[in-house]
């Protein structure tokens, strides 16, 4: 995976600038030095969430205000839900798709949502592994999950992250068969 986001980087950058100048692309990506030398040649508007902080600002409101309007009519209830949305998002729209889905399967109570991100993962882990979560610094859960986020690229389930975590190839499996349920 982490070859193939290479060749794409370098397909953007090599053949993006042979395209027609009415034709107009939108590249995301994190702010990654290697990524902007790459893409400096096509002198890249860069879209910075601090410097555009109320633009943002405007652009959560505004789809909050759309995804909660039908299960809200009140208007000095909605504004009071999208003002404690908004708290919770710190502005991300990852959480405000995880809001969205909540109101979906009509699971939503503003009261009830976790704080930020990292609230949605702690629910999530606790969903798919009990209360115990990762557990404690022996277990093999929390091991298996330290080697594949302090990775600096995807593992092999079965050649690679047995060594690196110290876990028996058959608990990785069925530790990753859990895990693969968080995605």
């Amino acid at each position: 995976e982490h070859a193939s986001k290479n060749a794409l980087l370098d397909l953007i950058a090599l053949d993006f600038p042979k395209l027609p100048a009415f034709v107009s692309v939108l590249v995301t990506a994190r702010p990654e030095m290697d990524v902007r030398r790459k893409l400096a040649s096509l002198r890249p508007t860069v879209l910075d969430a601090e410097e555009y902080a109320s633009e943002c600002s405007r652009d959560v409101d505004a789809y909050l205000r759309h995804v909660l309007t039908p299960h809200v009519q009140d208007e000095r209830r909605l504004s009071s839900a999208v003002q404690a949305v908004t708290a919770k998002s710190n502005g991300l729209f990852l959480y405000l798709d995880f809001v969205r889905e909540k109101l979906d399967r009509g699971d939503f109570a503003v009261d009830a949502l976790p704080d930020g991100l990292p609230g949605v993962y702690e629910e999530q882990l606790k969903r798919v592994l009990g209360d115990e979560g990762l557990g404690d610094a022996e277990s093999e859960t929390r091991r298996v999950v330290e080697a594949v986020v302090t990775a600096q690229v995807p593992l092999h389930a079965t050649l690679e992250l047995p060594g690196l975590s110290d876990v028996d190839e058959s608990h990785v499996l069925r530790i990753v068969k859990n895990l693969s349920q968080l995605l």
